[in-house]
Parts: C-alpha cells; sequence; structure tokens
C-alpha cells in the first residue's frame, strides 16, 4: 500500500568552490522510509497492546492508510522525549519512527514521562520481530486455533488473541480462523447441573463443526488449543478433540501471565510415578487420583470410593505438587506418555470393561489429555470427580465413555 508523503529537496551549490549551504532538516518523510516502516509494521499499530488495524477503517472497514509515522526521539528538541539523551543523526531515519494509530500516537506524545525512548524502541522491536516471525512460518504448517474458557468459581477468564498467536509461532503459521468456545456467560456451573450440561453440549457442537467435512481443522490439518476453565470440562473437551488430528496444547503460566511453552534447557525434566495408595485387588473398582498441582487428601474422597475401590496416585517424581510445575511442552508430551502407560497397566490388572473413577489436581493441558489420550482400543469410561471445599470434597461432575 502507497504512504504518501511530501519530500523536500536540498539546494545545490551554484559552483563547486562555493560551501554548501546548512541544510535545515525536513519534517517530511521520505516515501521509501514510511514504506519501509509500514512494511516492518504489519499495516498494525505498534503500541504493545494495542495491534490495530491501519489499512482499513476501523467501523467502516474501507480500504486506506490510517497510519501515523511518529518519531519516537521527537523532531525538535523541545519535543518528547526531544533532550533525554542523544539525538539521532538523522531524525527521520526508519530506526526512529513507530507506526501508530491517531489514538497511539496522540497518547505517546501527550504523556512521554510515561512512555520513554527505550520503552518505545522495545515495542517497536517487539512488535517487529513478530512480523518476522508470522511471516517466517511456513504455510505447510498452518494450525487451526480452538480457544476455550468457561468461568472458574464464578470468575470469567479470557485468552487474548495475540497471546495465541505468539505462543504458536514460529513454528506454526495462524490458519486465519479460529473457533472459540466461550462459556463465559454460563456462570453458576459450580451449582447447577443443567449448566454443566449445557456446557458440553456447546463443546460438542462446536468441535464437531471445526473437525467437519471441509472445516477449518480439515483444512489446516493440525489444532493448536488453548484452554482454560473447570476440570471436568477440559476432560471432555480432550475427550471430544480425538486422535486423528495432531493437536498441540497450551498453558498459561502464572509468572509471565503467557501461553508460551518455555525452553527445555531452562528447566529439569519432569519424571512421573505411580503407587497404589489402597489395594483391593484386581476386582475391585478404580480410582486415580492426579496429586499434580497439589496433594489430593484421602479424606476429601466420597466414602463409596475410599471403602470400595482400589486407589492409585499418578505424582510428580522427587518433586513436590505445586500448581506451577508444568513450564516445558516436554513435560506436558512425558505425561501423555505415562498416562498411556498407565491405562495399559490398569487394563492388564482390572480389565477395561469398568469405569475409571478421576480424581485430578492438574493443570489445565493435563486435564485435557486425560479425556484426549485415552487408549485407542480399550477405553474403559471415565468418572470425573472434581474438588469443592465448599461441599467439603470431591464430587462426581460426569462420565465420559
Amino acid at each position: 500500500m502507497a504512504i504518501s508523503s511530501s519530500v523536500s529537496g536540498s539546494p545545490e551549490s551554484a559552483a563547486t568552490d562555493i560551501e554548501p549551504p546548512c541544510v535545515t532538516p525536513t519534517r517530511a518523510i521520505s516515501h521509501r522510509t514510511s514504506t519501509i516502516l509500514f512494511v516492518r509494521a504489519g499495516g498494525r499499530c505498534q503500541r504493545r497492546g494495542c495491534n490495530a488495524r491501519l489499512f482499513e477503517h476501523h467501523l467502516s472497514k474501507q480500504p486506506g492508510n490510517f497510519a501515523d509515522r511518529a518519531h519516537i526521539v521527537a523532531f525538535s528538541e523541545g519535543g518528547p522525549r526531544g533532550n533525554d539523551g542523544p539525538r539521532p543523526p538523522d531524525i527521520n531515519e526508519v530506526d526512529n519512527l513507530m507506526a501508530l494509530c491517531k489514538a497511539c500516537h496522540k497518547e505517546i506524545d501527550d504523556h512521554p514521562e510515561w512512555f520513554s525512548r527505550h520503552d518505545l524502541r522495545a515495542m517497536k522491536d517487539e512488535h517487529e520481530r513478530r512480523v518476522d516471525a508470522a511471516l517466517d512460518a511456513s504455510p505447510d504448517l498452518a494450525s487451526h486455533i480452538i480457544s476455550f474458557a468457561a468461568p472458574i468459581r464464578g470468575f470469567r477468564i479470557a485468552i487474548p488473541r495475540q497471546d495465541m498467536f505468539s505462543a504458536i509461532l514460529p513454528r506454526h503459521a495462524f490458519d486465519g480462523l479460529q473457533t472459540s468456545i466461550d462459556l463465559g456467560a454460563l456462570t453458576g456451573l459450580d451449582e447447577q447441573e443443567d449448566l454443566l450440561s449445557i456446557a458440553c453440549r456447546r463443546i460438542d457442537r462446536a468441535v464437531s463443526s471445526a473437525y467437519g467435512t471441509a472445516g477449518p481443522v480439515e483444512a489446516a490439518g493440525h489444532v493448536s488449543l488453548f484452554a482454560i476453565g473447570p476440570i471436568p470440562l477440559l476432560t471432555f473437551l480432550g475427550a471430544q478433540l480425538g486422535d486423528k488430528v495432531a493437536v498441540d496444547l497450551y498453558q498459561r503460566h502464572r509468572d509471565t501471565e503467557d501461553w508460551r511453552w518455555k525452553p527445555d534447557t531452562a528447566f529439569d525434566p519432569i519424571g512421573y510415578c505411580l503407587e497404589y495408595l489402597e489395594d483391593r485387588g484386581e476386582d475391585a473398582p478404580v480410582a486415580i487420583l492426579l496429586s499434580l498441582s497439589g496433594k489430593i487428601d484421602m479424606g476429601t474422597l466420597p466414602a463409596e470410593i475410599s471403602e470400595t475401590h482400589t486407589i492409585y496416585e499418578i505424582s510428580l517424581k522427587d518433586v513436590d505438587p505445586t500448581p506451577t510445575f508444568l513450564n516445558c511442552a516436554r513435560d506436558l508430551i512425558a505425561f501423555r506418555t505415562f498416562w498411556h502407560e498407565t491405562q495399559s497397566k490398569i487394563a492388564a490388572r482390572h480389565g477395561d470393561d469398568q469405569p475409571i473413577s478421576i480424581f485430578p489436581a492438574v493443570p489445565a493441558p493435563i486435564a485435557v489429555s486425560i479425556g484426549k489420550d485415552r487408549l485407542p482400543k480399550a477405553r474403559a469410561p471415565l468418572r470425573l470427580y472434581d474438588n469443592d471445599t465448599a461441599k467439603g470434597g470431591f464430587t462426581f461432575q460426569m462420565e465420559i465413555d
């Protein structure tokens, strides 16, 4: 898209033996510089958190150039950030310019005390690296994003689109579509059983539509899942995804408040172990405690479970349970493998025709994996329980067959 700007010429000396006159810097930004700036910005506002489209009107969607070319260090020394450090040799160079929407441009220049040179350059660099990563991703590695958000204990949770895009890059490219399953309006899930049924029906419809013939999942051939909500619904969602298309699961990290998996080199590998807590023989029904995010107290189990079932526990190897243990995709993959092995061991000892009662204290991606990564042939029904301190412990929520 062309970006119009005026170009000022420099006076030419009349003779070679005459000293050229001093050229006063001009406010005009060259067409070439404007084009480079706009391309590097990907046609979006470069202020962190805005990302507004600059190539169309925000209401009418009519195409046009709605970008402001904003100076990081002001054109004049008396302007915003104009005299708080060395000035660039060329005030109009692309490295001193940001592509901004008009609202962000005004606020940034009206409040230079909020927006330092360092902060603005960091925003610009961060934005331009994100554009590069998006374009570097191969179209053959397109992924369809499915987002799922449901209230937890009455609190609504949102998953920012930009966080999802950043998390899948550079390994995958966004396919341009998104299946959003937002159950934010379904408050009171903890109090009303019918709302749980409504939530499951909405999940089933959304997943069936995305996975349908000629649907976005079939076109992309890959799914990136971002999910947060009550554990039973996450497990139900996982069971609907199946194993026909590869799915990458993502985790929201509490410390950084983003969804990008952290590098394997930053953390020691996590191991998992399985042990008996109560062994009532191979004919007894089975319950599994997943003490990963926290230690599950046997006293919180219903009496009909604690007094009659063979009870297994999956825990972290040589690490105390903690909500922040899952940092690397490697450790999620390790759990998925361990979960398959655990189901195989239980099926070999107890058979696969009776339900397994599940008592989870796990991060969201593992809750999804419990439903998704069931044995491909012998799939025992899963009876899901959720811990409700107001009700004194775990209560039955649903059965997944």
